[in-house]
């Protein structure tokens, strides 16, 4: 899901020579002031792809087969 939010002119271009002098766009730099924002014990981010395979319940067998599928299929690609 996304959202839009308007800025006035004079808004924007605070936020884009805020941007510049920081060496980033205007949205990579609202995306860090908002990830700055979050507090991550009431927001935590996405579960990292092993602890998410965990809260659905799947086994470290499971886990040491996905891990043994995935090397395999790396070694393919390269």
């Amino acid at each position: 899901m996304s959202h839009m939010i308007e800025l006035t002119d004079e808004q924007f271009q605070t936020l884009a020579r805020a941007a510049e002098s920081a060496g980033a766009t205007p949205d990579a730099l609202l995306a860090r002031l908002i990830a700055s924002l979050r507090n991550p014990l009431k927001e935590p981010r996405a579960y990292q792809t092993t602890d998410w395979l965990r809260h659905l319940d799947l086994s470290d067998e499971d886990l040491c087969e996905i891990a043994r599928e995935a090397e395999i299929d790396a070694d393919a690609d390269a």
